[in-house]
């Protein structure tokens, strides 16, 4: 903050190529910062939407385990829950 007053206050005997270069710089960083936030929420929205997908996956395998415990036929379990033959034999 004071860098910034300090950098006002000298900027009142800069020339005019000097405060468009500072200007500029300035801008650079402003730009820079707004990238790296944009590209932390873009990860961060991945992440919940990886989070979320397998959550459901999870959510089908333990039904489809209680399923198989209640006796319920195999097709039906990949019926009900999307599960191939393959991810439901790993179950057992």
């Amino acid at each position: 903050m004071i860098s910034k007053a300090y950098d006002v206050l000298l900027s009142h005997h800069w020339s005019d190529q000097e405060l468009n270069a500072y200007e500029q710089v300035t801008k650079a960083n402003l730009d820079a910062i707004a990238r790296e936030a944009q590209v932390k929420e873009e990860a961060m929205a991945e992440g919940r939407e990886k989070g979320i997908a397998e959550g459901r996956i999870e959510e089908k395998v333990s039904i489809a385990k209680k399923m198989l415990q209640y006796g319920v036929p195999l097709e039906e379990v990949m019926k009900i829950t999307g599960l191939s033959h393959g991810e439901i034999d790993n179950l057992k």
